[in-house]
């Protein structure tokens, strides 16, 4: 029977299809990196399409001919069936192999014959390129590393000023000393010069040792401080290390005129790839926040408003706090209004709200980051809003099964088994790095957008001239930031 290289034909037409748009442009590395891994899972679609063809010849009648029509005439029609699309996942699964080995097996028939066996077809073959692949991917990473000039490691935020209203001053259970970058940078990026100083609260997980303990001392800083004798205490969801956007936060102590307390308790404080797997820390976190924070405010005759902010995996975090109930689980949270932005397509809550799977009403609104700038979304009434862009791969990307099953937002003609999901990975890495980089109205970068859904969401009601000001000042604020930020770890000083 005869071999044929339709490997090498299938990984370069992958190769081509990898140079299609996605959600982001990419630049050349990023481009180069989603040919490379674009190609071989082409390559390996072939290899594994000729295994089958050669096990199928064996055992029907016609042969190689016969096997190659059945596989094509399987794809032909899973595709034109769209069983990639199924919402059943095991559905889709078998639609898209049916769908790629037609492929390949029409690739195959026209592939020149081939005088030796494929590596692929070796698992210890394949096994030892990827393992060749990754160390080669990790030293390369080292290797631009050190390349690059040295940066100086600030272990906490150089706050030019520190107001007396947030925490960690004199008399308070929770000294800066113990509080590492993310924390030190939440405190001391609070905006002076408002009719009232802002409250800012923050316990890092070296505060205390348990999540009760840092909760408990939370709520004692605020009670501390005075947030009970404020309008609103906005309590905020972080993301993974401690990171809250200062832009939001910054928006309602300005449009509250500064009557506001802010308060942060951080659940981990170092980088990691497996970040989904902290969202039940985190979720518990938040959830005993609130806790603590419902039972110090029952004594209270006249107590304050109680907000949510969450952002990107801050979000999803907190959102899982009421998946179970939807808006009656807010409610008996005792909490009267939220924020979240850039939902992770992970998180339940949206998506059992929007099918009606738990209890919802008015009060629920998804938002479009574009209808919000353009001033068409400004209903009243509105008090738990989710913000989303069309083209966030952090709120679109479903995972693993973007290998094999076509999502809702793309069209027949714009997923390709495989490399649609390596360009989204792709995607999904260069919009998480937005808090580095000027503020853009593009991907998971939410910032030039979150003066007007702040207050769409806290009901400030402001006027849109002055929510435009707004966001040019926090804009100017975030540049200047980020400018003095890279002169200090360049060790250029403070000038």
């Amino acid at each position: 029977m005869l071999r044929r290289d339709t490997a090498r034909l299938t990984g370069a037409l992958a190769l081509a299809i990898s140079f299609a748009p996605s959600l982001l442009r990419r630049n050349r590395r990023e481009q180069l990196a989603v040919s490379a891994a674009s190609a071989a899972l082409g390559a390996v679609a072939g290899a594994a399409t000729e295994v089958a063809v050669m096990r199928l010849a064996n055992r029907i009648e016609g042969g190689e001919p016969a096997a190659r029509a059945v596989l094509i005439g399987a794809g032909a029609l899973a595709t034109l069936a769209e069983l990639s699309s199924s919402p059943v996942s095991g559905v889709a699964l078998a639609g898209t192999v049916a769908r790629v080995g037609g492929i390949s097996a029409l690739v195959g028939a026209v592939a020149p014959v081939r005088e030796r066996a494929a590596p692929l077809e070796d698992p210890r073959t394949v096994a030892a390129a990827l393992a060749v692949g990754a160390a080669a991917f990790a030293g390369w990473r080292q290797l631009a590393k050190r390349a690059g000039p040295a940066k100086v490691r600030l272990e906490q935020y150089p706050a030019e000023r520190w107001l007396s209203s947030v925490s960690g001053g004199e008399g308070s259970a929770l000294p800066r000393e113990r509080l590492d970058f993310e924390g030190t940078r939440f405190l001391g990026t609070a905006p002076a010069g408002l009719p009232r100083d802002p409250i800012r609260v923050f316990a890092g997980v070296r505060s205390a040792d348990t999540i009760q303990d840092r909760c408990r001392l939370a709520v004692d800083e605020l009670q501390r401080l005075g947030a009970f004798e404020r309008s609103r205490i906005l309590v905020c969801s972080a993301t993974l290390r401690g990171y809250v956007s200062p832009v939001p936060v910054e928006a309602e102590e300005r449009l509250s005129g500064g009557d506001v307390a802010s308060v942060v308790v951080q659940y981990f404080d170092r980088r990691t790839w497996l970040m989904p797997a902290k969202v039940p820390v985190a979720a518990r976190t938040h959830r005993e926040l609130l806790r603590a924070l419902r039972e110090r405010l029952a004594a209270v005759e006249d107590p304050p408003e109680v907000a949510i902010y969450g952002e990107s995996l801050g979000a999803w975090a907190s959102q899982n706090v009421f998946r179970g109930g939807g808006v009656r689980s807010l409610d008996a949270a005792g909490v009267a209004r939220a924020l979240w932005i850039g939902t992770p397509f992970f998180s339940l809550l949206p998506r059992r709200l929007q099918r009606g799977q738990l209890p919802t009403d008015g009060r629920v609104g998804f938002v479009r980051a574009k209808e919000l700038v353009a001033g068409e979304e400004r209903r009243r009434g509105l008090r738990f809003v989710f913000l989303s862009r069309g083209t966030d791969p952090v709120t679109l990307f479903p995972g693993l099964e973007l290998l094999w099953r076509r999502p809702e937002w793309l069209g027949p003609g714009d997923w390709t088994p495989g490399v649609t999901f390596v360009q989204t990975v792709a995607d999904l890495m260069a919009a998480t790095r937005w808090p580095g980089r000027a503020p853009r109205a593009l991907a998971h970068d939410y910032r030039l957008e979150g003066p007007a859904a702040v207050d769409l969401a806290m009901g400030h009601g402001a006027d849109p001239r002055e929510l435009a000001e707004l966001a040019d000042l926090l804009v100017r604020r975030e540049l200047e930031r980020g400018a003095r930020l890279r002169r200090l770890r360049r060790g250029e000083g403070d000038g």
